[in-house]
């Protein structure tokens, strides 16, 4: 799952057990959402970054 991913990397990071970040993400509802939060953030710039389109322009054509 998504909340499982994200406690991996967070335990990952951290260099703490992951069984030690679930008891507190899952047991501190605040903590809880707040990586609620960080999976939909994470997620919509993925949207938006894969359904980007990119167009070179030079310098010149940025002042018309």
């Amino acid at each position: 799952s998504d909340i499982e991913e994200k406690l991996r990397q967070i335990s990952g990071d951290d260099d703490q057990s992951l069984a030690a970040v679930k008891k507190h993400y899952l047991h501190n509802a605040k903590a809880k959402e707040n990586i609620m939060a960080q999976i939909r953030e994470d997620k919509a710039i993925s949207f938006i970054v894969e359904r980007a389109k990119v167009t070179e322009v030079s310098k010149d054509q940025l002042g018309e």
